[in-house]
C-alpha cells in the first residue's frame, strides 16, 4: 500500500513537473509573441510619427494656410485606417479561431495537447500590413463618393445622375473587389497556416482524421460568400458598365474602322438583361457546385461549373440573332438615339464647346490684307520653342551655372505693341555639383531670357531682347529675378547657414561673382529633432547632422513646383509643362494647369494618354499659381461647372481660393491655351465637330489632323503650334492652332484655334465650304519640293557638317491661309555654338509661292510678279469624289429600301452636292489646262518671232 502510494505520488510529481514545463514553455512563447508584437508596434509607431511629422513640416513649409487641409486629410485617413484595420483584424482573428477548432481533431486523435495559437498577434500584424497597403486606395474613392457633387445630367440607360458612375460606383467596385480578395486571402492563409502547424506538430496525419475534419464543410460559408460576391461583382462590373463598352463599329473609306462607346439597341434590349441573368447564374452555379462537392459527385461539380460558360455562348448567339433579325440594315434607325447620346456626352466630357464659323475661302493674300494685318504678320511664330532652347543651351549655358529646361511663347506689351515673345526661365544647374554647393551656395536661378517669336536679327540669329542680369533697359521689367522654386530645383537648400554665401550672378561689367542673402518668407527654422525627421523624410540626414546648419538657419524643401502641388493636392493630374509669366509689378509666377480626369463617364469616347492610361473625361478646371521667389502657392478653380473639381472643393474648401477671389488680371492675361488638353480635344474633334448621328454613322464627314513631312521624313501628324491670330471681333490674341483635312485626303477643310480671352479659355472652329480647294500642308510641301528655284535654294544650305530643320505652319489671315516655313541651319562641328540660324523663309498663299532671306522679304516677293505659281490639277480630289459619289449612291439605295424617307432626302442632297463638286473641279482643271496651253503657245510664238 505504501509502495503504491509512493508510485502515485511520484507520477503526480512528474505530471506536475511536465505541466510546469509546458506552462513555462507556453509563457515563454507568449512572452516572445508579445515582444514581437510590441517591436512591430514600436516600429510602426516610430515610422508613422516620422512620416506624419515630416509630412506636417513639408506642408507647413509650403504654406501654413494648407495645414487645415492637412489635418482634415489626416483625419479622413485615420478614420479609413481604423475601419480598415478593425475589419481585417476581426476577420483574421475569427479565421484563426475557426482554424483552431478544425485542427483540434488531429490533436485529439493523436492524444496530444494542442499548442496555443498566436491568434491576436498574427491577426494584428496582417491587419496592419493590409491596412497600410489599401487605406490610400479606399480613401481616394471615399472622398469623391461622399462629396455631394452632382452633374445634373442623367444616364439614358439607368436614369441615374452621371455622378453615380464617377463617384459612387468606383467605391462600390473597390469594396466588392476588396471583400473578395480578403475572403480568398483568408482561405489561402488558413491552408498555409494549417499545413505549417501539422508539419511541425506531427510526422504524419491519418486519413481518418482528415475525413473527420471535414475541410469542405468548414469552407462552406466562405465559398458561399465568394459566390454572392462574384454575383454582385458581375452585376456592377458588367450591367452597370454597359455605358462604357463599344457598341458600334463604323467603317472608314480606307477599310479601317473606329468604335463608338456607350450602349446600343442590342445592348439595352438583350445584353443588359443577359448580364443580370449572368450575375444570378453565377451565384446559383457556385452554390450547386459546392453542394455536389459535399456529396462527392465530381460529374455534377463539373456540370454546375459549366453553367456559366454555356450560358455565355447562348447569350452571344441570342445577341447575334437579335442583331441580324431586328437590327440588320436598320442599324441607324435602331441606334440613332444612342449615337446622339454618344455625341452629346463626348462633347460634354471633353469640354468641346466650339464657337463655329463658316468662312468663304478668298484665295491668295492681297496687299491690303497684309497691310491691315501688319502686327499679326510681324508676330507669326517663325521661331519655335526648340529653336529657343537650342540657342540658349548653346550660348547661355557655357557659363556653367544655369540651365534652360522650358520656354513658353506669351503675349506682352513691347514698345507699346502687343508682341509674341518666348519667356525662358534661367534656372540654376545642379548638374555635376557637390552636395555642399547645391545645398548652401548655388541655391537659385536668376531671371528670364526674353526672345522674339516673330523676328530674328540681320544675321538670322534669334533675337534675345533681354538677357542681362542687371535688368538694364529691360523689355519686360523684372522686379524680383531670383528663382528659388522651379522645375530644376529638385533638392533642399539651407539659407542663413554658416558655410557659404549664396551665389547670385556674374557681374558683366566687373566679372565678379555677386552674392545674395535670401529675404523671402520661404523655409522653416527647426530644432535638431525636426531637422532629423525632415532629413529622414527627404532622404537627406545631413540637414540635421551638418555643422553648417544652426537653429537660426532656414530649410527650404520641395522646391520642384510640380511636386509641391502634388503634396498639397495629389488627386489632380498636373501638366508636365508649366510656364513662367511676369506680372505688371515685375514678379515671376509659375502657372501650372491641373486637370480632373475619369474613365467612367457613360457614352463618352475613350482616348489613350500617357503610360497606357485611357480616359473619357477631362477638364482643365484648376490653375495653380506659384511665386518663383517665395514658393507661395494658390489653387484656383477656373471652371466651377466641373463636378469633380467641385467635389474636391466640397471636401477641402480651405485649400482652394474663394470663388470671389479671381486670378489677378496681370497674370491671367498671359495665360495660354494648354497643349495637353488641346491635343486631346483635337483628337476628339476629328469626328465630333458639327456632326449629326446619321453623318457619324455613315462616316460622311470625318476629319483628320493634317499631316506634314517638313523634314523630308515620312508624313506625320502635325503638332499644334502657337501664333498670333485675329478673333471674330477683330482682336489680336495668341492662339493655339491645328488644321484638319477630310479623312484620307490632303486638302484643308478647317482649322481649330484655342485662345484665352479675358482670362477665359475659348475653342473656335473655322470651316471652309466642302467644295473649296484649300491646299493642305502635304500639298504645300509637294509644291515647295517641285518648285525648281525654291528647292535649289534649300538644297544649297544642306551642305556637309550642317543640319537643316524646317517647320511648316498655317496662319489664318482673314478668309485665307498664309503658309510659312522657316528654314534653320545648324553647324554640327562647332564645339561651343551649335545654335540655329534662320537662312530662308518660304511663304505660300492661294496659288502663289515665294522664298526670301526672312519673312518680310518672302512676303514682298509673294505679292510681286516674281512669285511662283502653284498649278494643281485636282486629280486626287476627282478620284476621291468619284469614290464618295459611289458610296453616296449606295446610301441612297439603302435608305430607299428601308423606307427611311428622311434619310433618303439627306442622302440625295449629299449625292447632288458631290456631283456639283465634281463638275466644279473638272471645269477648274479645264481652265488651268487651257491657260497653260495658251502660255506655252505664247512662249513658242515669242521664241519664233525673236528668231
Amino acid at each position: 500500500m505504501d509502495k503504491k502510494n509512493i508510485e502515485n505520488d511520484t507520477e503526480e510529481i512528474l505530471d506536475n513537473k511536465t505541466s510546469e514545463k509546458v506552462n513555462t514553455k507556453h509563457n515563454m512563447l507568449k512572452n516572445k509573441r508579445t515582444l514581437i508584437v510590441l517591436i512591430v508596434l514600436l516600429i510602426a509607431v516610430v515610422v508613422t510619427y516620422i512620416y506624419l511629422r515630416g509630412s506636417y513640416l513639408e506642408v507647413k513649409e509650403i504654406g501654413e494656410n494648407f495645414l487645415p487641409s492637412f489635418w482634415k486629410n489626416l483625419t479622413y485617413t485615420a478614420i479609413a485606417f481604423i475601419i480598415n484595420i478593425a475589419f481585417l483584424y476581426f476577420t483574421f482573428y475569427f479565421t484563426n479561431r475557426t482554424l483552431k477548432k478544425g485542427l483540434k481533431v488531429f490533436f485529439d486523435d493523436e492524444k496530444k495537447e494542442m499548442p496555443k495559437f498566436p491568434n491576436k498577434s498574427v491577426s494584428f500584424i496582417i491587419s496592419l500590413i493590409g491596412s497600410l497597403a489599401t487605406t490610400k486606395l479606399l480613401l481616394n474613392n471615399m472622398l469623391l463618393c461622399f462629396s455631394n457633387s452632382k452633374f445634373g445630367i442623367s444616364d439614358i440607360v439607368f436614369g441615374l445622375d452621371i455622378s453615380y458612375f464617377l463617384f459612387q460606383r468606383p467605391l462600390i467596385n473597390f469594396i466588392l473587389m476588396y471583400l473578395l480578395i480578403v475572403v480568398i486571402a483568408t482561405i489561402i492563409y488558413a491552408i498555409i497556416y494549417a499545413l505549417i502547424v501539422l508539419n511541425i506538430s506531427f510526422e504524419g496525419v491519418a486519413r481518418e482524421s482528415i475525413k473527420k475534419c471535414d475541410l469542405v464543410g468548414k469552407l462552406g460559408l466562405r465559398i458561399k460568400i465568394i459566390a454572392v460576391l462574384l454575383g454582385v461583382i458581375v452585376f456592377f462590373f458588367t450591367v452597370q458598365n454597359i455605358g462604357n463598352e463599344k457598341f458600334l463599329n463604323i467603317e472608314l473609306n480606307d477599310a479601317t474602322s473606329y468604335s463608338l462607346f456607350g450602349a446600343g439597341s442590342s445592348d439595352v434590349v438583350i445584353k443588359l438583361w443577359g448580364y443580370v441573368i449572368l450575375a444570378i447564374l453565377t451565384v446559383i452555379s457556385i452554390f450547386r457546385a459546392y453542394r455536389a462537392l459535399k456529396e462527392k459527385s465530381t460529374r455534377r461539380v463539373l456540370g454546375n461549373i459549366m453553367i456559366v460558360p454555356v450560358y455565355l455562348v447562348i447569350l452571344a448567339i441570342v445577341l447575334a440573332g437579335y442583331q441580324i433579325i431586328f437590327v440588320g440594315s436598320n442599324g441607324l434607325d435602331k441606334n440613332q438615339k444612342y449615337i446622339q447620346e454618344n455625341i452629346k456626352q463626348t462633347k460634354i466630357a471633353y469640354g468641346i464647346n466650339l464657337n463655329e464659323s463658316n468662312i468663304a475661302y478668298s484665295g491668295t493674300i492681297t496687299d491690303k490684307e497684309v497691310n491691315e494685318n501688319k502686327n499679326l504678320i510681324d508676330n507669326i511664330a517663325i521661331v519655335s520653342n526648340n529653336n529657343v532652347l537650342q540657342d540658349l543651351q548653346s550660348s547661355q549655358t557655357s557659363k556653367g551655372y544655369y540651365t534652360f529646361r522650358t520656354t513658353q511663347i506669351e503675349k506682352y506689351n513691347i514698345n507699346n505693341k502687343q508682341t509674341l515673345v518666348y519667356v525662358t526661365p534661367r534656372e540654376i544647374s545642379n548638374k555635376n555639383t557637390t552636395y555642399s554647393n547645391k545645398t548652401y551656395e548655388y541655391t537659385h536661378g536668376f531671371g528670364s531670357v526674353i526672345t522674339m517669336a516673330g523676328k530674328v536679327d540681320s544675321d538670322g540669329d534669334l533675337e534675345n531682347i533681354q538677357t542681362e542680369f542687371e535688368n538694364k533697359n529691360s523689355a519686360i521689367n523684372i522686379k524680383e529675378p531670383r528663382i528659388y522654386f522651379g522645375l530644376e530645383t529638385n533638392s533642399a537648400i539651407v539659407i542663413n547657414n554658416e558655410k557659404d554665401d549664396e551665389f547670385d550672378y556674374i557681374n558683366t561689367e566687373t566679372g565678379k561673382e555677386e552674392t545674395y542673402t535670401y529675404t523671402g518668407n520661404a523655409g522653416l527654422t527647426l530644432n535638431f529633432w525636426d531637422r532629423l525627421i525632415l532629413g529622414i523624410k527627404e532622404g537627406d540626414v545631413k540637414l540635421a547632422l551638418s555643422g553648417s546648419v544652426t537653429n537660426e538657419s532656414r530649410i527650404i524643401t520641395n522646391r520642384n513646383i510640380l511636386e509641391r502641388a502634388k503634396i498639397i493636392m495629389p488627386y489632380l493630374t498636373y501638366d508636365k509643362d508649366p510656364y513662367l509669366v511676369i506680372d505688371d509689378s515685375g514678379n515671376q509666377y509659375w502657372v501650372i494647369d491641373a486637370y480632373t480626369t475619369s474613365n467612367s463617364y457613360p457614352f463618352s469616347q475613350q482616348i489613350a494618354i500617357e503610360n497606357g492610361k485611357t480616359i473619357n473625361y477631362i477638364r482643365n478646371s484648376v490653375k495653380v499659381i506659384v511665386n518663383a521667389f517665395d514658393g507661395k502657392m494658390k489653387f484656383y478653380i477656373t471652371d466651377r461647372t466641373d463636378p469633380i473639381a467641385m467635389a474636391y472643393n466640397n471636401m477641402y474648401p480651405e485649400l482652394f481660393e474663394n470663388k470671389d477671389k479671381t486670378i489677378p488680371e496681370d497674370i491671367s492675361k498671359h495665360f495660354v491655351y494648354p497643349k495637353y488638353l488641346y491635343n486631346i480635344q483635337s483628337e476628339i474633334v476629328q469626328k465630333y465637330h458639327n456632326i449629326e448621328p446619321e453623318v457619324l454613322y455613315r462616316a460622311n464627314d470625318i476629319w483628320q489632323i493634317a499631316k506634314s513631312n517638313s523634314n523630308g521624313k515620312t508624313a506625320t501628324q502635325m503638332d499644334s503650334y502657337y501664333t498670333m491670330i485675329k478673333t471674330n471681333d477683330n482682336k489680336e490674341e495668341l492662339g493655339l492652332v491645328i488644321p484638319f483635312t477630310p479623312y484620307g485626303k490632303q486638302n484643308m477643310i478647317s482649322y481649330m484655334i484655342g485662345t484665352y480671352e479675358n482670362g477665359v479659355p475659348k475653342l473656335s472652329l473655322y470651316e471652309f465650304p466642302s467644295d473649296s480647294n484649300v491646299l493642305g500642308p502635304m500639298q504645300i510641301e509637294t509644291q515647295i519640293n517641285q518648285d525648281e528655284t525654291i528647292s535649289t535654294e534649300i538644297a544649297s544650305l544642306n551642305v556637309s557638317g550642317t543640319k537643316i530643320t524646317k517647320t511648316l505652319i498655317a496662319v489664318p489671315i482673314n478668309n485665307t491661309i498664309l503658309y510659312v516655313e522657316p528654314i534653320y541651319q545648324q553647324l554640327l562641328n562647332e564645339t561651343t555654338e551649335q545654335k540655329p540660324t534662320l537662312k530662308r523663309v518660304v511663304v505660300t498663299s492661294g496659288n502663289k509661292i515665294a522664298i526670301g532671306n526672312n519673312i518680310e522679304e518672302a512676303i514682298l516677293k509673294l505679292l510681286s510678279k516674281s512669285a511662283g505659281n502653284i498649278d494643281i490639277t485636282d486629280s486626287e480630289n476627282i478620284e476621291d469624289l468619284v469614290s464618295e459619289i459611289v458610296k453616296a449612291n449606295n446610301n441612297v439605295k439603302n435608305s430607299s429600301s428601308n423606307s427611311d424617307w428622311k434619310l433618303f432626302g439627306e442622302d440625295m442632297q449629299k449625292l447632288t452636292n458631290l456631283i456639283n463638286q465634281l463638275e466644279k473641279i473638272v471645269l477648274e482643271n479645264q481652265k488651268i489646262t487651257t491657260t497653260n496651253n495658251n502660255t506655252e503657245n505664247d512662249i513658242a510664238e515669242n521664241t519664233i518671232n525673236e528668231n
